[in-house]
């Protein structure tokens, strides 16, 4: 499913990137940066905040298992 990013999604954000953190380091500066699940709610936070006209579209994508 893709879907505009929500702050419930800051646990799974935080989660995905502490356990790639070296794969993701090589492409994404951020990385070293996210050191908490804080940072990742203070991102999505700021999307938010910004005044419409200059928010980006972020979104995510949520893969379900299939059993």
């Amino acid at each position: 499913m893709l879907r505009k990013i929500e702050l419930t999604d800051a646990n799974d954000i935080f989660r995905t990137i502490d356990s790639y953190r070296e794969y993701f380091r090589k492409w994404l500066p951020f990385v070293d940066y996210t050191t908490n699940v804080t940072d990742s709610v203070a991102f999505i936070e700021s999307i938010y905040e910004c005044p419409v006209e200059m928010q980006e579209c972020v979104f995510v994508l949520r893969v379900e298992e299939v059993e």
